[in-house]
């Protein structure tokens, strides 16, 4: 059985509430609605191959530790974490890292609060999660998936691990993925994404193409953005957008900005991956496949596109060349026609 397909179904979440659902007559165990829920979010959220800061965190609060979780996250992982890194962690355990609709389901996942000290920014339990934790059965499952996280992290061959980022080459990842790995300080909704979101405080701007447009959308979203080849991408910034547009300035000085651009592909937002080693549910065509970073941009212009009026509005055009070819197979799934 494939924990994976389990723990991305809305309406289980977890292996306990699988278990329970089915009426297992062997399982005898019973948790209250709270338990379950922590349960689930950390399963849903953390029990995959992405990254592993979240469950070493929660893994030194089962081995009894209290205060100054960062100070030991770093050293487990011998790296020092930026302020922003820390900023996002914590939010992600404090439940205010969600945004839109989904924040009321998880506002009160609460696995850590600031530890009061104003000249270091580190984290500590809360009381209620320690409490939480002395019942022996919610212990042990979280244990069970920290450790079977940690395990399935592991088996990922180093070699597929895309430069120093938490992105894997040809994986595939949601929106609340990709924020979350960018280490933002939120999760932004796709509309306030709108097919790329600059963000300062990491320097990081990914692009998510949608790259067969429905009929029904409106003209001022239906880019023609389309591969020239396998690392070259023809893309479109949102309408109204000029050479003088924040973005496009980020663009065109990224050699000596810094600013890393992922780029995030799929086929279009009503369809499935490829397939043949893909066991997620049918939520799939909400994810992308992660291309790698964006190298350098030229042919870098000004354009008019028509709107739903027929009216000329502003765009830029430009190619987005590839630090790496895309591979063939998704190359040719991403490419054609529906």
């Amino acid at each position: 059985m494939d924990l994976q397909c389990i723990f991305s179904k809305k309406d289980l979440q977890s292996y306990y509430t699988f278990l329970k659902s089915i009426k297992e007559k062997d399982f005898k165990i019973q948790l209250n609605a709270l338990e379950e829920h922590y349960l689930q979010f950390i399963s849903s959220r953390f029990a995959n191959d992405r990254r592993l800061d979240e469950v070493l965190i929660l893994n030194e609060i089962l081995d009894g530790v209290d205060r100054n979780l960062f100070s030991k996250l770093e050293s487990k992982i011998n790296c020092k974490l930026k302020n922003y890194q820390k900023e996002s962690l914590f939010n992600i355990l404090s439940g205010q890292f969600v945004t839109g609709t989904g924040a009321k389901k998880v506002h009160d996942i609460i696995f850590v609060e600031k530890v009061d000290d104003n000249e270091v920014f580190d984290i500590q339990v809360t009381t209620l999660f320690k409490k939480m934790l002395q019942n022996k059965d919610f212990f042990n499952l979280i244990k069970e998936i920290i450790d079977y996280t940690i395990f399935i992290y592991n088996q990922v061959n180093p070699d597929t691990v895309y430069k120093e980022n938490s992105f894997t080459l040809n994986e595939m990842y949601s929106y609340d993925d990709v924020c979350r790995l960018l280490y933002w300080d939120k999760s932004v909704v796709a509309l306030n994404i709108g097919g790329y979101k600059y963000d300062e405080k990491t320097n990081t701007m990914p692009i998510f193409v949608n790259y067969h447009k429905a009929d029904d959308i409106s003209n001022s979203i239906k880019y023609e953005d389309e591969f020239f080849n396998k690392d070259t991408l023809i893309w479109f910034t949102k309408s109204k957008r000029n050479l003088d547009s924040k973005e496009v300035k980020l663009l065109q000085e990224m050699q000596t900005n810094n600013i890393k651009i992922p780029l995030f592909v799929r086929k279009n937002n009503s369809s499935v991956s490829l397939g043949k080693d893909d066991k997620r549910n049918n939520d799939s065509f909400k994810e992308f496949y992660y291309l790698g970073l964006v190298k350098y941009v030229d042919n870098i212009e000004e354009t008019t596109m028509l709107d739903d009026n027929q009216k000329n509005i502003s765009i830029v055009r430009m190619n987005l060349h590839l630090e790496e070819k895309v591979r063939d197979d998704i190359y040719e799934y991403i490419t054609e026609k529906l």
